[in-house]
């Protein structure tokens, strides 16, 4: 029977591997208390943890819960690192440390829910930063969208373009509202004009007198004709 001790060890250990994002499970052999120090201290800078467990009770830990497919990791010497975080730099990390400490590697784990082996855990820390790549993402799908706007934009600008030509040669056409004020004034004008002459004539018929009559010069020069 586990005693009350290592039930909440258990307990404890279950309580990582289900409320961590992402973990990977290493080779934790033979490392010095400097150097696993160091590993510490680096993985902590990078939003992580790393904690040295025991398999009997890891494997208790792991027993029906999601993270039980990753069993089969949990043999000899291993230690866990847990993060909510960007798992990428923190395989860099352990790549880089693992080059001088041969007794030091990634055996797989779980990355954002989905368990992975050694080699696609490796692979982790040839990645890009999570920012980097969300930046690349969004561009990919900005592009199309942008190219999409355009394309768009095109008719609409044409269209406008259109508009805009109708609306000018109709203002330049003669019988268009601008013109015809003009047109109305200068037809006033020449009523006018012609008014004016209309009466100009009048006033010359008036000074001839009447129709049939003649005038008095003409009457006074036939009667100095007849005396002599």
């Amino acid at each position: 029977m586990p005693s009350k001790e290592k039930k909440e060890r258990v307990k404890q250990i279950r309580k990582w591997f289900e409320e961590a994002d992402s973990l990977l499970v290493l080779k934790y052999r033979g490392l010095r208390v400097a150097a696993a120090n160091q590993l510490r201290v680096e993985i902590k800078d990078n939003n992580a943890e790393l904690r040295v467990l025991k398999n009997t009770l890891t494997r208790l830990a792991l027993a029906d819960t999601p993270r039980e497919e990753i069993t089969p990791l949990i043999d000899g010497p291993i230690a866990v690192v847990f993060t909510n975080d960007d798992m990428v730099p923190v395989a860099k990390v352990i790549k880089k440390f693992s080059l001088g400490h041969d007794e030091l590697f990634i055996m797989g784990g779980v990355f954002q829910g989905t368990t992975i082996t050694a080699e696609q855990a490796a692979k982790l820390a040839t990645l890009p930063p999570r920012d980097v790549m969300l930046a690349r993402v969004v561009g990919q799908v900005a592009a199309p969208l942008s190219g999409l706007v355009g394309v768009c934009a095109g008719p609409i600008r044409k269209m406008l373009g259109v508009l805009a030509a109708v609306v000018e040669k109709k203002e330049k056409e003669p019988g268009s509202a601008e013109t015809q004020p003009d047109s109305a004034d200068e037809g006033s004008g020449a009523k006018d004009e012609d008014e004016a002459s209309g009466g100009a004539e009048s006033e010359q018929k008036d000074e001839s007198g009447p129709s049939g009559e003649e005038s008095p010069g003409e009457g006074e020069e036939a009667t100095d004709k007849q005396e002599r």
